[in-house]
């Protein structure tokens, strides 16, 4: 694998001895003016798909769900990714769980093992199923002991109608399984976590406040008796529970559904990928709109929709706040051209919305899109994200499944890179550009050994900070005036003040400020941010323990 530069520290959100501060929310924040909130939306790191559907196991679908980490030494990603394949071939189910690695996210490889077989072929990349038959597998590092054999935890949704001999819940449900290396698993069938199926991505992340591992999954209300449920269709919505050691699950509650707003209930949660960046979890949720109702002989309904992506953000995991005002972080129709399986993608079409697809392979009754074998000229209709963020020192990767198909033609996955700049999520902005934008925080509590490090492009004017004690006066030699302007564009820029000896950082703010005899700790400061036609994205800075408490 190629090397790829990174800092080991980032993995925590710590970087430069501070904590990741997003702007997400509010919580820090105590008075803002003239300043207003945009989502940075993530580029697209190639023309199309990033891994090739080369093998008979991957022949319907790849990627569509997935979850990545770093290698232990930080060198190269691994992925654990769905390959759906054809049935015919596996003789029974067609779900796996395969792996692969790269040291860009671009160009992969598959390693060939023989410990899982796919139909009569025994060297696979697979991990997991066709058995198994795995749905929207996470994977994540133990963090509750140190068992070399559990090294590795998975957590998937089956159905035990395709797991003959299995253990099972009574109807369908989500499994865990351990590894020592990410690649042997077992009990191959799982062990039996939460009841209710969750057939999307699953999302679980160690809240390390609470010692306890916090599990998203979907779960759908019933439009059948008893429920009689006022809106005729299945509604999509977020669950979680909670685990000490992964094996003994909390029940399941109800965390999240869509609203009013939001357009519910032809607007739908389809996914909620979790994970934990500084003090903050990032959600990535998938909003499902629903635009035509299909009918079908297992469900009363099913639905036709497009899937974009927002982003919502929470301090403990179960309370949750909606970014930038719900706007969309990963639109459906973003441009540029995909291969799926020789089939190409563009955006020179609008969607076919409620059409019927006919014998020459065209939308009638809708809008057209031209559907050829060869030849599909719609844009992506349908996101499917991974279970986490990656990040390293220059970006965040957002791995996720993407189709240009509808449901009615057979859903086909495969496998998307999409990046962000390093943490630029969202930038705070002045609203009206000829005044400067103001954003105060609230008085936090810092050590007096570290720097106040800011992400933002001030590269069209100029960012300043001005300090200020716990009452709103401002520190000595910690003026707006005094400031250094921020004129560039970093991810990595540290604020200084002009004094007679030289310049100062927010260190020595603490430290002029003194510290309680008693308790050691140094007196609050209100960090004071003037935006003149500059993007704030996030900043680093020594909050000390018992504020990220």
């Amino acid at each position: 694998m190629n090397g790829y530069r990174r800092d080991t520290l980032l993995d925590a959100g710590q970087q430069r001895n501070g904590v990741i501060e997003l702007f997400l929310d509010n919580h820090r924040l105590s008075w803002q003016q003239n300043v207003e909130r945009r989502l940075r939306r993530p580029d697209q790191a190639s023309n199309g798909p990033v891994m090739p559907q080369e093998h008979p196991w991957e022949v319907t679908s790849v990627g569509n769900f997935s979850s990545a980490l770093w290698s232990e030494d930080k060198s190269f990603i691994r992925l654990w990714y769905c390959a759906v394949g054809s049935a015919s071939q596996s003789k029974a189910n067609h779900i796996s769980l395969a792996y692969a690695e790269s040291g860009d996210g671009l160009k992969w490889e598959k390693p060939m093992m023989e410990h899982v077989a796919f139909g009569d072929t025994r060297a696979t990349n697979l991990v997991l199923g066709p058995q198994t038959n795995p749905h929207g597998t996470c994977i994540l590092l133990n963090q509750h002991n140190d068992d070399p054999k559990e090294k590795y935890l998975a957590y998937f949704d089956s159905y035990p109608a395709q797991r003959q001999n299995a253990p099972s819940h009574p109807s369908r449900g989500t499994y865990t399984v351990t590894s020592p290396d990410g690649l042997h698993w077992t009990p191959t069938l799982g062990t039996p976590a939460i009841s209710s199926k969750s057939d999307t991505q699953q999302s679980v992340v160690w809240m390390p406040n609470h010692g306890q591992y916090t599990a998203f999954m979907r779960g759908t209300t019933s439009v059948n008796e008893p429920f009689k449920r006022f809106e005729q269709q299945r509604i999509r919505y977020v669950r979680s529970a909670w685990s000490d050691d992964f094996v003994n699950w909390s029940p399941a509650i109800e965390l999240l559904r869509a609203d009013e707003q939001d357009g519910n209930p032809d607007t739908q949660f389809h996914e909620f990928s979790v994970t934990k960046r500084g003090d903050q979890y990032i959600a990535l949720v998938g909003m499902m709109r629903i635009s035509q109702l299909l009918p079908s002989k297992t469900y009363i309904t099913l639905e036709e929709a497009t899937c974009d992506v927002q982003l919502m953000s929470s301090r403990d995991g179960t309370n949750w706040h909606r970014v930038a005002d719900r706007q969309v972080f990963m639109p459906v129709d973003q441009p540029g051209p995909a291969d799926y399986d020789h089939r190409h993608a563009t955006t020179q079409n609008p969607l076919a919305r409620n059409g019927e697809l006919d014998e020459s392979g065209l939308y009638t009754k809708g809008a057209r899109s031209k559907v050829q074998i060869g030849n599909i000229t719609r844009p992506v209709v349908y996101h499917m994200l991974g279970a986490n963020l990656l990040f390293d020192d220059e970006k965040v990767y957002i791995f996720h499944g993407a189709t240009n198909r509808w449901r009615k033609e057979g859903h086909s996955y495969c496998l998307h890179l999409s990046t962000l700049p390093r943490d630029r999520f969202q930038a705070i902005k002045p609203r009206r550009l000829a005044q400067p934008g103001i954003v105060e925080t609230k008085p936090l509590y810092f050590r007096s050994d570290g720097d106040l490090v800011v992400n933002a492009d001030a590269s069209l004017g100029q960012l300043t900070v001005q300090l200020t004690d716990f009452h709103g006066q401002v520190i000595p030699g910690f003026e707006e005036s005094h400031s250094i302007a921020m004129t560039t564009d970093s991810y990595d820029h540290p604020m200084r003040w002009q004094s007679p000896s030289g310049t100062v950082g927010l260190n020595d703010a603490s430290t002029q400020l003194k510290a309680d005899p008693v308790s050691g700790a140094y007196p609050a400061i209100r960090v004071r941010f003037y935006l003149r036609q500059a993007w704030l994205y996030a900043v680093q800075w020594p909050l000390d323990e018992f504020a990220l408490r």
